[in-house]
């Protein structure tokens, strides 16, 4: 008797250790994708500020499942490069996003939402500060073959 209650107690204690484990590697792993995703971020906001296009829109899946939403006004993929080309044309020197606030819910290791808040500048060659809005943007970002990739993007002007 005394035997099978060693067992249990032996048993009992590896299960709860295996549970704390798991909830420490899932922790971890979150940040993980976080810091990822944060990172793809930071870069496709640079490649922004510098008007860097063509590198900024790597960021963007392309394909027939991308969804591109800003005050109600749906894009495909070509017409958002086309619309940012044509930005450039006109001048645009680049695009300057602060991040006020950001929001990550993991759906899974190669999907997640990502809701900011936001303020975006137009650089523009007469003006540094041409026009400046206060955005609230929601971004489904995917991973496809190791890289982070925005699938949808719904934004709003606040105020």
């Amino acid at each position: 008797m005394k035997t099978i209650y060693i067992v249990s107690l032996v048993t009992s204690f590896l299960f709860v250790l295996s549970c704390n484990n798991e909830g420490e590697n899932s922790k971890i792993i979150k940040n993980d994708i976080i810091m990822e995703v944060t990172e793809a971020e930071k870069i496709l906001f640079e490649d922004l500020r510098q008007g860097r296009i063509k590198d900024a829109m790597k960021f963007h899946l392309n394909d027939t499942n991308y969804v591109n939403i800003v005050n109600g006004v749906r894009r495909t993929y070509s017409q958002l490069d086309t619309a940012l080309q044509n930005d450039l044309s006109k001048g645009v020197t680049g695009y300057n996003y602060k991040v006020n606030d950001r929001d990550f819910i993991i759906i899974d290791s190669s999907n997640v939402l990502e809701t900011i808040d936001l303020n975006r500048e137009i650089i523009s060659e007469k003006n540094i500060n041409a026009e400046d809005k206060n955005v609230v943007m929601s971004l489904l970002w995917t991973k496809q073959t190791g890289a982070w990739k925005i699938k949808h993007l719904h934004s709003s002007y606040k105020g």
